[in-house]
């Protein structure tokens, strides 16, 4: 008998974190975390598990607004796009082109300038679909 009742209390107990876990991520921030954060970190700050020193060049900082706002928004999607050497970037810097569509590319590039809290020069990402 006390075995059913503790898998009941455990199962009351994870419920939440359960449904907490699957609650599902917004695809341009569950896009973010899953090809970006890895090198450029979760707050996109350049603390990933792959920004090491070792490397010759470290992922940018991508809440660095000054550093930021030298880039045009389309700069920021040729990159995204075609990998870092598009823009005479890093080469550990991959494309996602063949990965993301052209709306989810825009989507990170606006997720950015975000994290960034800044403006590039020149032409800006457009509006998302639909507003």
């Amino acid at each position: 008998m006390r075995a059913p009742a503790a898998l009941l209390a455990l199962m009351l107990l994870a419920g939440p974190a359960a449904a907490w876990a699957d609650a599902p991520l917004p695809s341009v921030e569950r896009n973010f975390r899953f090809l970006c954060a890895q090198c450029h970190g979760p707050r996109g700050d350049a603390t990933g598990v792959n920004a090491s020193k070792q490397f010759e060049v470290l992922p940018a900082n991508l809440t660095d607004g000054q550093y930021m706002a030298k880039f045009t928004d389309k700069q920021i999607f040729r990159t995204l796009t075609y990998g870092g050497p598009a823009n005479n970037l890093s080469s550990l810097m991959p494309p996602w082109g063949n990965r993301l569509s052209e709306a989810e590319r825009w989507d990170l590039v606006r997720y950015i300038r975000g994290l960034c809290h800044c403006k590039g020069i020149g032409e800006e990402a457009p509006p998302p679909p639909g507003s």
